[in-house]
C-alpha cells in the first residue's frame, strides 16, 4: 500500500502545519520590496504636499503606512518596515533630495515613533492570529487529513487472489 499523504504517519495534521498553509501575512521574502514600494510612495507625496503640513502630520501620515503595512508582516521584518520608512521619511520629506541627515531630538521621536507602530501592529496582528487559529477543530480541517487515504496497488494476480473467498483481505481505511 502506498500512503497518499506522503508517508506521514498520524490522522491528524498538526495545528501548526495548518496554521503555516492558511497564515495570510506576507513571506518575509516579499515584505522588503513592499515595505520600500509603500514608504517611498507616501514620502513622494507628502514631499509634494510641501511644508504645508508640519512634521507631526507627515510622520502620523508615515506611521499609518507603517502601520497597513507591518499588519500583513511578521514582527521581526516590521522593524525593517519602520527603518524604511524613517529612511524614506527622513531622506525625502524632511532633508529633501535623498539626502539623509540626523536632526537629533525630532529625528529620536521619528525613529521611535515608526519602530513602535511597527512593532505594536505586528505583535497584535500575531496575537490576533494565535488567537483565532487557536480553536481550530478537526471538522475545519476537513476529511482529507483527518484519515489517510491509501491507495492499494494491485495487479491482475493480486485481484484475482483478493477475489478468492478463502483470503482475508482488509479493505478501508485500517485505522478506523
Amino acid at each position: 500500500m502506498l500512503n497518499a499523504m506522503h508517508g506521514r504517519s498520524t490522522g491528524l495534521a498538526s495545528q501548526r502545519e495548518y496554521i503555516a498553509a492558511t497564515d495570510p501575512r506576507l513571506p518575509n521574502a516579499f515584505v522588503g520590496i513592499v515595505a520600500f514600494g509603500a514608504t517611498l510612495l507616501v514620502a513622494v507625496v507628502l514631499a509634494r504636499a510641501g511644508t504645508a503640513l508640519g512634521w507631526a502630520p507627515q510622520l502620523g501620515v508615515m506611521a499609518v503606512t507603517v502601520g497597513f503595512v507591518c499588519w500583513w508582516c511578521r514582527v521581526l521584518p516590521s522593524i525593517f518596515v519602520s527603518g524604511c520608512s524613517w529612511l524614506m521619511l527622513n531622506g525625502i520629506v524632511v532633508n529633501g533630495a535623498g539626502r539623509l541627515g540626523w536632526d537629533g531630538r525630532h529625528d529620536l521621536i521619528r525613529v521611535g515613533v515608526l519602530v513602535g507602530v511597527g512593532l505594536v501592529v505586528a505583535m497584535a496582528r500575531a496575537l490576533e492570529l494565535h488567537l483565532g487559529f487557536g480553536t481550530v477543530s478537526a471538522s475545519k480541517l476537513g476529511d482529507e487529513v483527518e484519515r489517510h487515504l491509501y491507495i492499494v496497488a494491485s495487479t491482475p494476480q493480486r485481484q484475482a487472489e483478493a477475489d478468492q473467498p478463502t483470503l482475508s483481505v482488509r479493505r478501508g481505511d485500517h485505522h478506523a
